[in-house]
């Protein structure tokens, strides 16, 4: 059931059967979800709704996900997004990083990580103090502990 302060995440993502499954797992969690196709309409929904958090893809059309995340930081600093990327770490991290990116998932999904990724973000927004908020690894990587090195 979906109560009035239920958190709204904004899921991100151009592959259609890709945002769908993101969409119906976040349902089945229990929160309420807004979708756009790309880093523009990402960008337009921040504008007009007040989101929790955001899962977004990295590379999409019309606006990647690194320019629509500096955006998004600059409108709501406090809002928490969370990059769902199947790009390799590395660069992409550190620019994601200086975009304003909270913590990476990578794909194929490891449904934990993404679970405990997005609790960590919406404890932040809770007012959780920043450096509680954890940042899933690579791929094969686990979550790291509040304090530990992270890859964001």
């Amino acid at each position: 059931m979906i109560y009035p302060d239920t958190p709204t995440v904004l899921v991100v993502e151009d592959d259609i059967a890709h945002r769908l499954m993101l969409t119906s797992l976040l349902e089945e969690w229990g929160y309420r979800v807004k979708e756009a196709a790309n880093g523009l309409e990402a960008v337009q929904s921040v504008r007009s709704h007040p989101f929790h958090a955001v899962l977004m893809d990295l590379r999409m059309p019309r606006m990647d996900g690194l320019e629509a995340t500096r955006i998004i930081r600059q409108l709501r600093p406090d809002l928490p997004v969370i990059m769902v990327t199947a790009s390799p770490p590395g660069e992409v991290m550190r620019k994601a990083r200086e975009a304003g990116v909270m913590a990476f998932v990578f794909k194929p999904l490891d449904i934990d990580k993404l679970k405990g990724a997005l609790k960590r973000a919406l404890d932040l927004g809770r007012g959780f103090a920043r450096e509680n908020l954890t940042c899933c690894g690579g791929p094969g990587e686990p979550c790291r502990a509040a304090g530990e090195v992270s890859m964001v």
